[in-house]
């Protein structure tokens, strides 16, 4: 038996489809906003809302709370954000809708990560692993001690020349 789209569902497919052809957005990037849209449309359907002319902000006040019930961070749910009010601007630059109720919504902060790092002990096992006088035990044991003296990135260490060294 076929199942029946709603007119917003149906909408959301064209919108992927125009996120693959005209956008040309990878496959797992269509994959994530999919994921997203019918998230929000799961729980719009419990509300009677099957277009996108009907979303009102408080729909979406309403899913950004049951996203961080379910225990999103706030970067997973900026990045469903940012889903739908790309589909929400598609559906107004074409007039499928002409209120756009996105417009006031902010996107929940993202706290700053703080980086991590290898305790002294967990060095000094490392380091461990490479003790001998060969030409490669030196050197991985320099990249080592240098990354973990420095607080260089292993991507800085890798553009590192030769000049920008103080000896």
């Amino acid at each position: 038996m076929e199942r029946e789209f709603s007119r917003l569902e149906l909408s959301i497919h064209v919108f992927l489809d125009f996120l693959r052809v005209e956008r040309n957005l990878s496959e797992n990037t269509v994959e994530a906003y999919r994921r997203d849209l019918f998230s929000f449309t799961v729980l719009l359907k419990e509300g009677g809302v099957t277009t996108a002319d009907a979303v009102r902000p408080a729909h979406v006040a309403r899913w950004l709370c049951y996203l961080a019930e379910r225990g999103l961070c706030s970067a997973s749910q900026n990045r469903a954000l940012s889903a739908l009010r790309s589909f929400l601007k598609h559906q107004q630059k074409y007039g499928a809708i002409e209120y756009n109720p996105l417009h006031n919504i902010r996107s929940p902060k993202v706290g700053a990560r703080l980086p991590k790092f290898l305790s002294v002990e967990d060095m000094r096992r490392l380091l461990g692993l490479y003790v001998g006088d060969t030409p490669a035990h030196l050197l991985k044991r320099t990249i080592l001690e240098l990354l973990y003296a420095s607080g260089l990135r292993a991507s800085e260490l890798c553009t590192l020349t030769l000049s920008q060294l103080q000896m």
